[in-house]
């Protein structure tokens, strides 16, 4: 068939001359499928240096240029699907595996590389065993004789579907239905094995190459009809084989001729819209899609081989390639440079011809209606790093039998030798409720649900999976986690901390302590509040269970006497409020409003800001607290405050969702005219703007230290209908996000009845098709923070691991273990660490807090409306005091004209008194707040 398309001849058919059958030469074929097929053609037409452009040919040996020096595919090697199964079994830990393949080289060179590269993850083959591709009774029953034998549960099969399915069969006949099997790419998504062997194959997991959406292929696949069809005995064949009917009393090729000759004639009415078919399913275009690029790879080659300029050509003296007599070895030298982009992918190819191998994880699990689900769990990108290039979400996962791994409805779960606790605030702003203390209270319900602190959450479960794929930190220990929603409530987080200490969830209905036990946690990530962790802290002190913050900055967590087993990784306040003073004084702004939530976060922040404002002679026009539910008195007073007030700069500390009720009186009175100042806990959330973007247009704030998580973006958006449906907490992001209801479940947000009002979700609702705070990572700060906190305590246990005895950090030099890990162990370590990730140096000091650096952020408008974040400075507390605040003027846009407000003498004012001085006011507010709450004195 080859020699017949380079000779621009098909096969001469009867009663034809040749000249009626003369085609043009192809000077480029796109084929063949098989690896073995494509292996013989190019055996074949290599003399004549003709291109074969392979959509699905990835045995490794291909890549041999020696041997085959035509030859390119957009189908990737099997080297780095190998090295992506390799570190697949690493993942989970089994070391005992089978290896089963075809008789073939895609089989035998496949398993060649695995056994090589499991060598580097100590895993075992249980047996390895090449069976031919038509399996006799004798050679299926010695295959059989192996699997049965074995010990081994996880077995890895490279060969087709067709091969398989009597591997299958037989499996069930001697009710071998225990193994969990791990498919290679070429049956990886295969939905012709499930109909029979669901039972068998639920559970499978198995890299499939990329997917692609390629614009308008359905409705080009089903312009097919009756009419148009008799052109081509393979669409008559197809058309007869779907619909079962005989088009215009044609013979249908198939070998079941009487069969086909016994059907009815077609009616002509028949529609491709109406049935299934694997012919015009879309939903898995990763073969089609290489089919895809393989022929837009050959059209850019013709492309730049037209627009070559003579002289700066490839070949000898700067010659172009002649489209006019096209050379086929021409063709390949522009086909190996090509480098282009389609459908948003860059595609490119190294020096073997092979394209940048990038796969998906998928996991076989059972539709509602019990077809097959093709869930993405995961993805190996091999352009990445290798601690990197593997992530996998657990949680999602649905194994054949038993669990690895699990994501409760109400909490997140995944086993480990260390499991790591955590916190987040997922709901905020509690219903108010009556209590009359004559039953039991119902539990309290939360009106928003933050998909901001969802991204922090499942960025400590991303942080986990890649610890544990890495060989150089903790690698022969495996990290779990247990994370619990803190809804932003001392009362709920206190209680959800202690679950996770001793190591159980909240026991759901029906079911027995036992059934829900879980191994306790040694450590708490979290959490958000300075509030709720200090309550967390003063829970758990007597037990020195470490937490590690990632959000909390209130000062008064520096104090290691009261809160001994505290670190964190986001700085403390002492440093923010040093920053905001002097650029307050920077832009000679003597006269500024001060208010905040009444909560230790705030009341110790304004204490320090009065203090270091003293230095530079500025002056608070007013110091207000206000309750964080705010009620219309409380509202009313503060407003009456600001609006009285001269001072046109204001400086606030308090979440997003607090300011939200305060920027909303402001436009009713029409007090529109402020440059706002914001505290890190809003210096950069997008929740606000698109509400109040008028009045916060100009604002000012320190940002935390930003981080680019490489891969984090892809694992964000693993998420899909299918998988979110094992939580509460995923089910309600998406349900808020695409407006949609997931197989009938009631939304756990407060709105019940609009939930249950949406319609259903289609399935085919994609992150990337929306924008939303969850997945945007332009801004990772706090996300950072987290990230950084599960590394803290990665290292920590790293060095517990590699301690050496007589060498520790304890008496007589010994070292803590990690068989009986205690945590005042663990936080010695942890205090200890001294790391570097993603580039940046990270340690902390005697008080558990890091090295604090800010960014100086400028709300401004973006071209389409939205919120641009834009840095116009830094502030760097490593640095001498005169050089730790630059700012970049130019580049600020303010709220109005003018980025001055003018000092004016007036009487100063906080909670309606009235003070003739700053140091009055201040000696005055500190005595207070000294006597309210204890603290320390100092002077001035």
């Amino acid at each position: 068939m080859t020699a017949v398309m380079v000779n621009g001849q098909p096969e001469k058919e009867r009663g034809a001359s040749c000249a009626d059958v003369r085609r043009q030469p192809s000077p480029v074929i796109v084929g063949d499928a098989s690896s073995g097929v494509s292996m013989a053609v190019l055996r074949t037409l290599g003399s004549f240096q003709i291109p074969l452009v392979s959509y699905f040919a990835s045995c490794s040996c291909l890549s041999n240029k020696k041997e085959f020096p035509s030859f390119m595919r957009t189908m990737p090697s099997d080297e780095f699907q190998i090295k992506a199964l390799a570190k697949l079994v690493h993942y989970f830990q089994w070391s005992w595996v089978g290896l089963i393949g075809v008789d073939l080289d895609y089989a035998r060179f496949a398993i060649q590389l695995f056994l090589k590269e499991s060598v580097r993850y100590n895993v075992c083959p249980a047996y390895v065993h090449f069976y031919p591709v038509i399996l006799s009774k004798e050679a299926l029953r010695e295959l059989m004789n192996i699997i049965r034998d074995s010990t081994a549960t996880v077995i890895l099969n490279f060969s087709r579907e067709s091969t398989l399915q009597t591997i299958l069969q037989e499996c069930r006949r001697q009710n071998i239905t225990h193994l969990q099997w791990i498919a290679s790419e070429a049956w990886a998504t295969s939905n012709a094995l499930w109909g029979d062997f669901s039972d068998l194959l639920q559970g499978t997991l198995g890299f499939a190459i990329r997917k692609g959406e390629i614009p308008s292929l359905y409705r080009y696949l089903t312009l097919l009809n009756t009419s148009n069809i008799q052109t081509s005995h393979f669409l008559s064949e197809f058309w007869e084989d779907t619909f079962n009917c005989r088009v215009n009393g044609s013979l249908n090729t198939h070998i079941h001729r009487q069969e086909a000759l016994n059907r009815v004639a077609c009616t002509g009415r028949e529609s491709l819209d109406d049935v299934y078919t694997l012919y015009s399913d879309v939903s898995q275009l990763r073969v089609s899609y290489n089919v895809y690029k393989a022929v837009y790879l050959i059209a850019h080659a013709l492309h730049d081989m037209s627009t070559c300029v003579p002289g700066q050509g490839p070949f000898h003296n700067g010659t172009c390639g002649s489209l006019k007599y096209l050379l086929p070895w021409q063709l390949l030298s522009y086909m190996k440079r090509a480098n282009f982009t389609t459908l948003g992918e860059d595609v490119s190819f190294d020096e073997h011809g092979d394209p940048i191998a990038s796969y998906d994880l998928m996991s076989w699990q059972v539709a509602s209606d019990g077809s097959l689900q093709l869930v993405k769990v995961g993805f190996y990108d091999a352009s990445l790093k290798d601690e990197t290039n593997l992530v996998i979400n657990d949680s999602v996962i649905m194994w054949h039998s038993g669990n690895k791994g699990e994501e409760g409805s109400q909490s997140f779960y995944q086993d480990g030798d260390v499991i790591l606790g955590g916190l987040f605030p997922l709901h905020y702003s509690p219903v108010p409720t009556e209590r009359f203390f004559q039953s039991k209270p119902a539990a309290t319900e939360y009106k928003d649900f933050s998909s901001r602190a969802l991204r922090w959450m499942r960025t400590m479960t991303f942080a986990v999976a890649e610890i544990n794929q890495r060989q150089d930190l903790l690698p022969k220990l495996s990290l779990g986690y247990h994370i619990h929603d803190s809804c932003d409530d001392i009362p709920v987080s206190v209680k959800r901390s202690l679950l996770l200490v001793n190591g159980q969830p909240e026991k759901e209905r029906g079911a027995s302590c036992a059934d829900v036990r879980r191994q306790p946690s040694p450590v708490i990530v979290g959490d958000a509040s300075s509030g709720v962790s200090m309550a967390v802290l003063r829970t758990l002190g007597s037990f020195q269970i470490p937490l590690v913050s990632y959000f909390a900055s209130c000062s008064c967590l520096s104090n290691k006497k009261e809160f001994p087993s505290f670190m964190r990784t986001m700085p403390s306040d002492e440093f923010q409020i040093k920053a905001l003073a002097k650029l307050v004084h920077y832009f000679q702004w003597s006269w500024v409003g001060l208010i905040g939530a009444d909560s230790d976060y705030a009341r110790f922040a304004i204490q320090l800001f009065l203090k270091e404002s003293v230095r530079y002679n500025v002056c608070p026009a007013y110091v207000h607290f206000y309750p964080v539910i705010l009620s219309k008195e409380a509202l009313r007073e503060l407003m009456n405050i600001i609006r009285d007030s001269t001072a046109t700069v204001i400086l606030n500390f308090s979440s997003e969702s607090t300011l939200q009720t305060i920027l909303q009186e402001c436009r009713r009175q029409n007090i529109t005219h402020l440059q706002w100042i914001a505290s890190e806990a809003w210096a950069t959330s997008n929740a606000l703007w698109g509400d109040f973007s008028d009045l916060l247009q100009g604002t000012l704030g320190f940002a935390i230290r930003k981080g680019e998580i490489p891969s984090l973006y892809r694992y964000l958006t693993l998420l899909n209908t299918s998988n979110i449906q094992t939580s509460h907490f995923l089910s309600e992001f998406w349900e808020d996000t695409f407006n949609c209801r997931v197989n009938g479940s009631l939304n756990t947000h407060i709105h019940r009845q609009e939930a249950l009002n949406r319609v259903a979700c289609t399935g085919r609702e994609s992150l990337d098709d929306v924008y939303t705070l969850y997945s945007d990572v332009s801004q990772l700060r706090v996300s950072y923070n987290v990230y950084k906190a599960v590394y803290l305590i990665a290292h920590a246990l790293h060095d517990m691991s590699t301690c050496v005895p007589g060498q520790g950090p304890f008496h007589n030099g010994t070292c803590g273990s990690l068989k009986y890990l205690l945590p005042w162990q663990l936080l010695s370590y942890m205090k200890r660490a001294n790391f570097t990730t993603l580039g940046e140096d990270v340690s902390f000091d005697e008080h558990g807090d890091p090295i604090a650096s800010y960014d100086l952020m400028s709300w401004q408008v973006a071209s389409d409306g939205s919120l641009q974040l834009v840095k116009v400075g830094f502030y760097d507390a490593s640095l001498k005091d005169e050089t730790n605040l630059v700012i970049n003027d130019s580049v600020i846009m303010w709220h109005s004209g003018n980025k001055k407000a003018l000092f004016i003498s007036h009487d100063l004012i906080v909670g309606g008194r009235k003070y003739s001085s700053l140091i009055t006011i201040f000696n005055t507010f500190v005595n207070q707040f000294c006597q309210r709450f204890q603290v320390y004195e100092f002077s001035i």
